[in-house]
């Protein structure tokens, strides 16, 4: 089993490759939005609820990009994942949501700033890494 991608070839295949690191990106927007939307008309918590959907959204995500996005040849190399990649970036997606998870229930400004440091930074390294990667 290959742990990290060190090539090419090795993404999808290894447990963590470029990709994984978008998936945190996409669990703290995912549940960024769905706070928004259950937020919009209730005076109620949903928090238990946020991770819960936010768990549902990484396994539609996954379903999505190795069927889906892999029946239309969208998918990068035209493969599907390996089993463990699949596992690590539903982690991944869900730690996104946990941190989300932890920035709503503090003040606004840490809000603003750790979401420009959460996206801007995961998608900095997504990019290196790939760079770096595909250069091979």
């Amino acid at each position: 089993m290959i742990i990290i991608a060190r090539n090419k070839e090795e993404v999808g295949i290894s447990a963590i490759d470029f990709f994984s690191f978008t998936h945190v990106v996409l669990g703290y927007l995912i549940l960024l939005t769905n706070y928004i939307i259950l937020n919009l008309g209730f005076e109620i918590s949903f928090n238990y609820l946020l991770l819960l959907l936010n768990f549902i959204a990484s396994i539609s995500w996954e379903l999505l990009e190795n069927f889906i996005l892999y029946k239309f040849k969208i998918k990068y190399k035209h493969r599907r994942d390996s089993k463990i990649n699949v596992l690590i970036d539903m982690v991944f997606f869900f730690f996104g949501g946990l941190i989300g998870f932890y920035i709503i229930h503090q003040n606004l400004t840490l809000f603003i700033i750790c979401t420009f440091i959460i996206i801007g930074g995961f998608l900095l390294i997504t990019d290196i890494y790939a760079f770096l990667l595909l250069k091979t």
